[in-house]
């Protein structure tokens, strides 16, 4: 909820990072913002991991990419309800990302830049692009990521998602986890939460 956007991450020569377990929401700019990064060659790579980025006022993800032989992975993450792209690749091309058990939603200018859909990624494993995620509250100071019951990111994110701890079985998809029995999304698994009453982190 800030006036800039949520995250400016600039990776040098050989860099690497981890975005994990984060909700970026009604920030005044992107929710993520990935530039002036290059030449990934560790095994770590570029990793969006279990996150929840909500209604922010341009892309939910912007993606500026020098040079990259290392693609972006975005997992287990919701885009939804931002007031640009959901993923603006910024002319990189769909090879740049690669998608896993996501789910975009409401984008206003739509979910990818550059008229790309989901089949043009080299991967795009489970991801949804109709699917409301269904948080308990976006109510301005009332704001509660977790999803509601019934929502569609129960159960649907992949298991033993890198980040998220205790138990086994099957993660919601977004930054904030329901505790509940098994059944519900498409893994029908029982599901973890993190320490601190669901922000897993």
């Amino acid at each position: 909820d800030n006036g800039g956007s949520g995250a400016e991450v600039g990776v040098g020569a050989n860099g690497e990072f981890i975005i994990s377990n984060c909700l970026f929401y009604k920030n005044g700019g992107h929710g993520v913002h990935i530039r002036n990064t290059r030449n990934v060659t560790g095994a770590i790579g570029y990793k969006i991991l279990s996150c929840t980025i909500d209604g922010n006022t341009s892309d939910g993800i912007r993606h500026e990419v020098s040079s990259n032989n290392n693609p972006t992975q975005i997992v287990n993450t919701v885009i939804s309800n931002n007031g640009g792209y959901g993923t603006n690749l910024f002319a990189n091309g769909a090879q740049s990302q690669y998608l896993t058990n996501c789910c975009f939603y409401n984008n206003s200018l739509g979910h990818f830049s550059d008229s790309l859909t989901v089949s043009d990624f080299p991967v795009s494993e489970n991801v949804t692009e109709a699917t409301d995620p269904a948080f308990t509250s976006r109510t301005a100071s009332a704001e509660d990521y977790e999803p509601a019951s019934g929502s569609g990111l129960l159960n649907a994110g992949i298991p033993g998602t890198p980040g998220l701890t205790g138990g086994t079985g099957y993660m919601d998809i977004g930054a904030m986890q329901r505790q509940q029995a098994a059944g519900g999304g498409s893994g029908g698994g029982v599901k973890l939460a993190g320490p601190g009453g669901g922000i897993a982190g």
